[in-house]
């Protein structure tokens, strides 16, 4: 998990305990950078920033995994490793990402969680039944 949780912290802070509006990183740096500027320009540039870092970091996931994911196919399934098996992953992948974003916690995030969950308990439990999970 590394230091994923480490910036949620401040921001959940400010926003439970002292009550701040919203969820953002400029309302978390209030003590560092004021009240006055983390509500003028500073502040908003600082969270346009931080969009466009999640932005790159789920870019650069993505881009990432494509590669990875067409070659599973390809090995699993005999799926031919081109360019089009990668932006047809992309798309499978941005697609499901839309809907269970847009369809919320409850519908979209929970079920998705669940097939991890449910996913990673079977293959947990294969591996250590037959040793691999997905043995050719």
């Amino acid at each position: 998990m590394g230091n994923l949780p480490y910036p949620a912290l401040p921001i959940a802070y400010f926003f439970y305990v002292r009550k701040q509006p919203a969820l953002k990183v400029s309302s978390a740096l209030i003590p560092v950078i004021g009240e006055k500027h983390t509500n003028g320009a500073l502040g908003k540039l600082i969270d346009v920033l931080f969009i466009f870092g999640l932005l790159g970091g789920a870019a650069t996931t993505l881009g990432l995994a494509a590669p990875l994911i067409s070659e599973g196919l390809s090995v699993l399934f005999g799926l031919p490793q081109t360019t089009y098996t990668q932006i047809g992953v992309l798309a499978i992948c941005t697609a499901i990402f839309a809907y269970s974003s847009f369809a919320g916690m409850e519908k979209g995030i929970k079920i998705l969680s669940n097939i991890n969950f449910w996913g990673r308990c079977y293959c947990s439990l294969s591996f250590c039944c037959w040793g691999q999970p997905f043995s050719s």
